[in-house]
């Protein structure tokens, strides 16, 4: 009898800025048996990719199922997502269940200023209207399995928190 393993997904999600992409790319960097999906890499391949909520809810919910194929393949998943709307992590949770949402809680001015990719220039400058916390809607959960602030501690610190709540081991095998 062939045993299956199932690989889970640990959903990165919060403002532009807020260290999605760092650390979710630490996790499959250090981690054993993670694969990335990035929002940002996405956005190169999808080159038309509308920002308002229903595009994005669609964009989403193709990400979810994909991360749940993943999973029944046994193979972990780290998805940095926006997600702003409580409606578009509703839908995750219906696609994939046993998501693990991390929410990277980080104060608006924090990510403005250290706005790696100048989105929040452009939306500052009218180029982006639909970048969530500028003109883009953005609703704080009610429940995650994880909620890390961004701006009070280093990336490093927020690994080990990663690490410890779900139990990564090295990708050498070591705990």
């Amino acid at each position: 009898m062939k045993i299956k393993i199932k690989g889970q997904t640990l959903w990165f999600f919060g403002l532009p800025a807020s260290g999605k992409s760092t650390l979710a790319k630490r996790v499959v960097n250090e981690s054993a048996g993670y694969v990335l999906l990035d929002g940002d890499e996405v956005r190169q391949t999808v080159a038309n990719f509308n920002m308002d909520q229903n595009a994005r809810l669609l964009h989403l919910s193709y990400m979810a199922f994909c991360c749940r194929q993943l999973n029944e393949c046994g193979v972990n998943v780290a998805a940095a997502f926006v997600t702003p709307l409580r409606s578009h992590r509703a839908r995750i949770l219906e696609i994939l269940p046993d998501v693990k949402f991390i929410w990277l809680r980080c104060t608006l001015e924090t990510c403005v200023a250290r706005d790696p990719k100048g989105l929040w220039k452009k939306a500052a400058s009218g180029n982006m209207p639909y970048l969530t916390g500028a003109g883009g809607e953005w609703e704080e959960p009610t429940d995650c399995a994880l909620m890390i602030q961004t701006d009070a501690m280093s990336v490093d610190q927020a690994f080990s928190k990663i690490k410890d709540r779900f139990a990564l081991s090295k990708t050498n095998g070591e705990p």
